[in-house]
């Protein structure tokens, strides 16, 4: 079985091995429900709507991005690049080379992902697989599935 050994009696509320008591059910469930009225309000400001009409289309409900339009939850359709263009205009500068976007996680290189498709990355030797790809050079390299599809 599991203990849990804590200095406060819902020390371990987050551990997922036991089920909320009533206060915790009730502590979240405020939480909850302080950080939806964060939410609406920041909206209905942002957005010159009243929190109440921001909570009438809200209730959790996902809108395609035409018909946020058509209520006005956005104020127009574009792409990331867009956004940031618009941001970058926003503060003033509209030279988009001062502005990157960042995907996280980060893509791995080429030799990350070799290496992590052999296995543990302590037990390669990093160079032999480095110095047998460049022997590679731009030889393809073909690999055949173990099956055939047939279609008739």
């Amino acid at each position: 079985g599991v203990e849990s050994i804590t200095s406060h009696k819902h020390g371990d509320m987050y551990s997922m091995m036991r089920p909320f008591d009533k206060d915790e059910y009730n502590y979240m469930l405020r939480s909850i429900e302080d950080i939806y009225d964060r939410f609406t309000l920041m909206v209905a400001e942002g957005r010159g709507m009243t929190q109440e009409a921001v909570d009438a289309i809200g209730q959790g409900r996902v809108w395609t991005g035409a018909d946020a339009l058509g209520i006005g939850l956005v104020d127009e359709i574009g792409t990331l690049e867009d956004a940031v263009n618009c941001v970058a205009g926003l503060a003033g500068d509209s030279e988009l080379a001062n502005w990157n976007v960042t995907a996280y996680p980060k893509p791995l290189d080429d030799m990350t992902r070799i290496l992590l498709m052999l296995g543990n990355k302590k037990d390669i030797d990093e160079d032999a697989v480095k110095a047998g790809l460049k022997k590679l050079g731009n030889a393809q390299i073909v690999a055949r599935m173990p099956y055939e599809i047939k279609i008739k």
